[in-house]
């Protein structure tokens, strides 16, 4: 409690409280002397209800009221209508009884100390005193003097070794003192007496907890945040932090309650620990696990270029090669130099009867949540064989002895290297009079003329026959 400015104010208000436990409260009135002494006269030890007005020790009356009229300004009791002293707010009076703790209130944890009660040395003997803790209520230990035994003990956290009872004023019990002490406040009191109030102060080793949500989700290139905080170590001058990543138990990262990883990348992904470490010991960890979230990467599958037939049927193929979250992925298929044209939402991309015009560079993204993939590309080349034309008018004229020359062109080929010519006879398709793409006939002879074909062949396949006719002019005989 507060010091009592009165000193020996001689009036007090006994509250009787169940389970028969009593509080002395201090009044202070601004009431007049004359409804003072009034009260004194009227009310002196007599019951008002749960309440009654004791007369401590004789003193003059009027010095009672100049006592009382000192706190007139705290307004800690009122008249009411029956000139009855009704409390406002109360205060416990220490009353010369002492609770002292053996060495100190500022201990370590599991520490034993003592706890004396001394009382006023004017006071009666009282049958019981009770050492408690306040905020909330718990029973420590309630010595009966006659035996100087302990009972009523209602805390489970406390072990108490020994009692003692030197004196009809002076009570002694030994604790040990949990962690669950620390700024808790004790006191001890006989049935109509309180002592002081002592705060204990109990270091223990320290308990720590994540201040930062696991799993803890971030964007890879972003700077990550790990907080850790005590939650029961009172002295955080001399704390020592410790990070490290759980697969890597060795490797100190920092020591600090927080831990910055700044422009963070997918293989700072794991469960990551903190610890903090103080004179009696280090806490156990508290764990976050750090989730890096990145874009897709992808491949192609299929070999680039990829060559196929005409007419056949292609399937390129994209996958995910790296990803988080590698779920609800959205992919996308473009020819390159259509890129707003999207062709197909699929890792795997069919072309059926694929035509010659669908050659060209095709291009896969696949997107997550956090972004798109940087964009796999795979050529198509589509085969086909060649197409080729006459470079002679048709019926190609000539005089017999002349000489002539028959000429075809690759109009269009793919591949167009390795091209096999052959020229034929169309009525002798099985001889084959030239392999190249110009067939010379020195000398003409008019049994020469008629029709000739030529073909070119690649490795996809023959060309379609192109015909030319040839008509030998020769003299009359």
């Amino acid at each position: 409690m507060s010091d009592c400015p009165l000193g020996s104010l001689a009036i007090y208000l006994t509250i009787i409280c169940p389970f028969d436990r009593r509080f002395d409260i201090l009044l202070a009135s601004s009431i007049k002397q004359k409804e003072f002494l009034e009260i004194l006269k009227t009310w002196g030890g007599k019951r008002d209800g749960n309440t009654k007005i004791l007369k401590d020790r004789e003193e003059d009356e009027t010095k009672l009221y100049k006592n009382f009229k000192k706190l007139q300004k705290d307004k800690k009791v009122h008249l009411n209508e029956q000139m009855s002293v009704q409390p406002t707010e109360v205060e416990y009076i220490s009353a010369g009884t002492t609770l002292t703790v053996l060495p100190s209130s500022s201990v370590k944890v599991n520490q034993c100390v003592t706890l004396q009660c001394e009382l006023d040395a004017n006071s009666s003997p009282p049958p019981i005193v009770s050492f408690e803790i306040q905020s909330p209520f718990s029973s420590i230990c309630t010595l009966d003097s006659s035996h100087c035994e302990c009972r009523n003990t209602s805390d489970p956290f406390v072990n108490i070794f020994n009692t003692s009872c030197p004196s009809t004023t002076r009570f002694i019990i030994q604790v040990i003192v949990p962690s669950n002490w620390n700024n808790v406040s004790v006191l001890c009191q006989s049935l109509s007496k309180k002592s002081n109030n002592v705060v204990f102060i109990v270091e223990d080793i320290p308990e720590v907890e994540s201040s930062t949500s696991s799993p803890y989700i971030v964007l890879e290139g972003q700077t990550a945040t790990l907080v850790c905080s005590l939650t029961n170590a009172n002295q955080t001058a001399n704390i020592t932090w410790r990070w490290i990543k759980t697969d890597i138990p060795n490797a100190v990262l920092h020591n600090g309650h927080s831990y910055i990883i700044p422009n963070i990348t997918r293989e700072r992904s794991g469960s990551y620990n903190c610890t903090a470490s103080n004179s009696l010991g280090t806490s156990n960890a508290a764990t976050i696990k750090v989730h890096v979230l990145y874009k897709p990467e992808v491949r192609s599958m299929t070999p680039s270029p990829y060559r196929i037939i005409e007419g056949e049927t292609p399937t390129s193929v994209c996958a995910v090669t790296d990803a988080n979250p590698s779920t609800n992925i959205t992919w996308k298929w473009i020819k390159t130099d259509s890129p707003n044209m999207v062709l197909y939402n699929g890792p795997n991309y069919t072309i059926s009867n694929i035509q010659r015009g669908r050659s060209g560079s095709y291009s896969c993204t696949a997107s997550n949540t956090v972004g798109t993939s940087e964009a796999a590309k795979v050529i198509i080349d589509v085969l086909y064989k060649p197409e080729i034309s006459s470079g002679v008018t048709s019926p190609y004229l000539v005089r017999e002895g002349e000489t002539s020359t028959l000429i075809c062109v690759v109009t269009d080929a793919n591949p167009n290297t390795s091209i096999l010519w052959k020229w034929v006879k169309t009525y002798s398709p099985n001889n084959i009079l030239y392999n190249g793409p110009n067939y010379t006939i020195p000398n003409i002879e008019r049994g020469k003329s008629g029709s000739y074909s030529c073909t070119a062949s690649n490795s996809v396949g023959t060309s379609e026959a192109v015909k030319v006719f040839i008509d030998v002019l020769c003299k009359l005989l």
